[in-house]
């Protein structure tokens, strides 16, 4: 459930070291969240008193200490989740984070990373619905420079 603070708009993120591998969440197994167990983007939802970056930033400093105003950050592109195929109507502003070192990433939500390059990424099916949309874009798109 939505408080009155949230909105229906997510921002989230696919980490990008600077050799190219690809840093994902692996959630918690835990009925009482969203895509329990499933590997997905770091990032959730924005407030009402936000824009999409200081939303990513606030989300990311509360997951992994990690503050995006020190890296270069870039649109990857906007997914829909429905009420249909997913639950929920919900838009998902999905940002590349690039440049990070996973040493500076301190876990606080989560069980885990899920590392690799995207092709490896993409071969696990427990990854969710547009985590994989994006994976599959930025591959497509070739916006990472190698």
């Amino acid at each position: 459930m939505i408080n009155k603070e949230e909105t229906t708009i997510g921002t989230h993120c696919i980490l990008v070291t600077s050799e190219g591998e690809i840093i994902l969440q692996q959630r918690t197994i835990d009925p009482n969240i969203v895509n329990s167990g499933k590997i997905a983007m770091f990032g959730g939802t924005i407030k009402t008193s936000e824009n999409l970056i200081k939303g990513l930033r606030r989300e990311l400093l509360e997951e992994l200490d990690l503050d995006i105003n020190e890296y270069n950050v870039e649109k990857l592109g906007t997914y829909y989740k429905t009420q249909k195929l997913d639950g929920i109507d919900y838009t998902i502003h999905v940002f590349l984070v690039n440049g990070i070192k996973e040493s500076d990433l301190k876990l606080h939500e989560g069980a885990g990373f899920a590392k690799g390059k995207i092709d490896t990424l993409l071969k696990n099916p427990n990854i969710t619905r547009i985590t994989r949309l994006a994976l599959k874009d930025l591959q497509k798109n070739s916006v990472l420079l190698f």
